[in-house]
């Protein structure tokens, strides 16, 4: 074992440190200056500048955000003004159109009055020219009732010769004898 032990540690053996370690040493940072320069360099720098444009849309997209949502808050207080003022004036609207139809009621209502009161006084002085013509006898059908009007009428169909003075004297006749 011992033999073996001395193989290994002398010339030419497996742990020789002769000129093949140092040459290594100058390989492997040899390779690492290449590489660094080559592969790792562009590499990073396509990192950083990956990373950099990240940020950069970060931060432009939370610009944007914050100027959306100062403009939708504005938009959303001027909608708001207008919605308000839109209501005030179809309020005013209303009221304006209310006072216009009642004014255009209440001057129907005049006129239609007028008319009725006017056609009132031509049939009344029709029917009192006609009672005059068909009974001989004056009316004024100011004075009378709707009853009053209806009982003469009838008196006189159904009762011609019976006078009104005749009825006046029979009801007082009636009333003494009650």
């Amino acid at each position: 074992m011992m033999e073996q032990s001395l193989i290994l540690l002398s010339a030419g053996g497996l742990f020789d440190f002769g000129a093949t370690l140092p040459a290594l040493v100058l390989q492997f940072l040899l390779l690492m200056v290449v590489l660094n320069v080559i592969l790792y360099t562009p590499l990073l720098n396509v990192i950083n500048n990956r990373n950099n444009y990240i940020l950069e849309n970060l931060s432009q997209s939370s610009d944007l955000l914050t100027q959306a949502d100062e403009l939708t808050a504005k938009y959303e207080t001027e909608l708001k003004t207008r919605r308000q003022s839109a209501q005030a004036e179809i309020k005013q609207v209303q009221q304006d159109l209310k006072a216009i139809i009642e004014a255009d009621f209440s001057q129907v209502n005049k006129l239609t009055n007028s008319y009725v009161n006017d056609i009132t006084k031509k049939i009344l002085a029709r029917n009192a020219q006609l009672f005059q013509v068909m009974f001989g006898s004056t009316v004024d059908f100011k004075d009378l009732g709707s009853y009053n009007l209806s009982s003469q009428l009838f008196y006189n169909i159904w009762f011609p010769y019976y006078s009104r003075e005749n009825r006046k004297s029979a009801k007082k006749k009636r009333n003494v004898l009650i």
